[in-house]
C-alpha cells in the first residue's frame, strides 16, 4: 500500500505508507538519501525506529547521529544494524522533541560520523504527521 498520504517539500516528499503493517513516514531526496521513521503498534503503543541513508549508505552502526531542526541538536545513537531504535525511557523522551521538531521545524540537517550529511526540507511534514507520535493526518 503506498501513499495514503503525501505532501511536497523542496528537499523531498513527505509521505505514510505501511509494509507489512508497519507504518512508515518518510522522505526521499535524488532517489539516493531517505529518512524513515518505522512505526510498530505494538498493542501498549508504538515502537519506532529511524532508519536513515545518505547516498544510498545506511547510518554507520554503533555511532552517533546528528540531527540539527533549524539550529536546534540532538544527538541520537545507532545500534548494530545502523537504525536508531526509540523504545527505551530516555529515547522515548527523545522521540517526542523529534515527533514535534518534524511539525515546527523547516529543515533537518542530519550528519553522520563518516562525514556523510544531508538536508530534508520538512515544510510538508507536519500535513502528514498527525499530532501524536505515529498518528497520522
Amino acid at each position: 500500500m503506498l501513499v495514503p498520504a503525501a505532501a511536497q517539500d523542496a528537499s523531498g516528499t513527505w509521505r505514510y505508507d505501511t509494509v507489512q503493517g508497519v507504518g512508515r513516514f518518510w522522505a526521499q531526496i535524488s532517489g539516493e538519501s531517505t529518512f524513515s521513521i518505522w512505526c510498530k503498534n505494538t498493542g501498549r503503543g508504538y515502537a519506532s525506529i529511524i532508519d536513515i541513508d545518505i547516498r544510498g549508505k545506511s547510518a554507520p552502526s554503533d555511532s552517533s547521529i546528528r540531527l540539527s531542526f533549524d539550529g536546534d541538536v540532538v544527538n541520537i545513537r545507532t545500534d548494530g544494524d545502523g537504525n536508531v531504535r526509540m523504545d527505551c525511557h530516555f529515547c522515548a523522551d527523545q522521540m517526542t522533541w523529534i515527533w514535534w521538531k518534524f511539525k515546527s521545524a523547516r529543515k533537518l540537517r542530519v550528519s553522520f560520523k563518516d562525514g556523510r550529511a544531508e538536508t530534508f526540507g520538512l515544510i510538508s511534514a507536519k500535513n502528514v504527521m498527525g499530532e501524536e507520535i505515529c498518528s497520522t493526518i
